[in-house]
């Protein structure tokens, strides 16, 4: 179940995006929050071999090489959206929530 909850995780963050009209620094801090807080979950996970089974023929699993590169794009995630802080400020305001969909879904 831990594994499914990381997965959709990021999915979480498109539903804070309203929030961003209120208070965007509020918007990115909750953004990086969410990141970091998947990062610990992939921590507590074991590395080995975890997996989820939906039925027979469609099963999720995660070995070593597939952990670090879900931690390897958790932390791009992460940097990514602390460089966007600055980008959208300055360079176009105008499409920036568009920006902000698609860079929450990776």
């Amino acid at each position: 179940m831990k594994l499914l909850f990381i997965i959709l995780l990021p999915l979480l963050t498109i539903a804070l995006l309203p929030l961003k009209k209120f208070s965007r620094l509020a918007f990115y801090i909750s953004v990086c929050i969410l990141g970091i807080s998947n990062i610990v979950l992939l921590s507590t996970l074991k590395m080995h071999f975890s997996q989820i089974i939906f039925n027979q023929y469609f099963v999720l699993l995660i070995d070593k090489y597939a952990w670090f590169f879900a931690m390897l794009v958790n932390i791009c995630w992460i940097l990514t959206t602390i460089y966007s802080y600055s980008f959208v400020r300055y360079d176009f305001q105008k499409k920036a929530k568009r920006f902000h969909f698609f860079s929450l879904l990776y």
